[in-house]
């Protein structure tokens, strides 16, 4: 099993719990059931990660590609100290592009590639290419139908913005922000071909990862005025 059980339990005590003491005094158990699990996963996946793009991080350390367990509470009005998920990134450094990532929790398994709170500027040239049926846009599109797990999520308008596109375009380009997941079961950590399954659905994400980064380009040009 990917993680266990008894990682999954940790995660569900240690956010109940919701205290320094209970962690500070359970931090072995933190790096055996979570930080080990994590970077082993880690570095079965960054072959397949190097082979879409080399530029991405692939360090396998918490604050880096592991994400952290406590949470920043200073603008949030849940003041709740410690969260029960916990994820991997695979990011270019210092920069805010888009990422494939791995999450796991006691609810759910979740994979993918995003462009979290994507730039208006990308978004825009995001919407060309999509309604010009760029090759970068058909390319992205036809591969993540390749995988029935991969499902197009993001925050959407309230309104259509885009009443007279086809509706698979529709959903796409009425979108704040892209990604494309897969969520399935926390029971598909047991899984024995799970790595094979994240690797195969990051390669059929490798166009849209494409199509991501080519838009982030063209909206930052020096003609089109920078960013914002």
């Amino acid at each position: 099993m990917l993680f266990s059980n008894e990682a999954l339990e940790f995660l569900y005590i240690n956010r109940l719990n919701d205290s320094r003491e209970w962690y500070n005094e359970h931090k072995p158990e933190y790096r055996r059931l979570i930080i080990e699990p994590m970077t082993r996963l880690i570095d079965e996946l960054t072959p397949t990660v190097l082979s879409i793009d080399p530029e991405l991080d692939c360090t396998p350390k918490i604050g880096r590609c592991i994400s952290r367990l406590y949470r920043d509470t200073r603008f949030s009005k849940d003041k709740s100290l410690y969260r029960d998920v916990v994820w991997c990134t695979f990011s270019r450094r210092g920069d805010d592009l888009p990422c494939f990532f791995f999450e796991f929790s006691p609810r759910c398994v979740r994979w993918g590639m995003g462009y979290y709170c994507t730039p208006r500027p990308v978004m825009e040239q995001l919407r060309l290419m999509a309604a010009g049926n760029h090759p970068l846009y058909t390319a992205a599109m036809n591969s993540v139908r390749s995988s029935s797990r991969l499902v197009l999520t993001g925050e959407k308008y309230k309104r259509p913005h885009f009443p007279l596109q086809p509706a698979e375009k529709q959903d796409f380009m009425d979108r704040k922000d892209v990604c494309f997941i897969c969520t399935l079961p926390v029971s598909a950590l047991a899984l024995p071909d799970i790595i094979s399954l994240i690797c195969e659905d990051f390669i059929a994400l490798a166009p849209a990862y494409k199509l991501f980064m080519s838009a982030n380009s063209s909206a930052y040009k020096p003609d089109n005025g920078g960013a914002n």
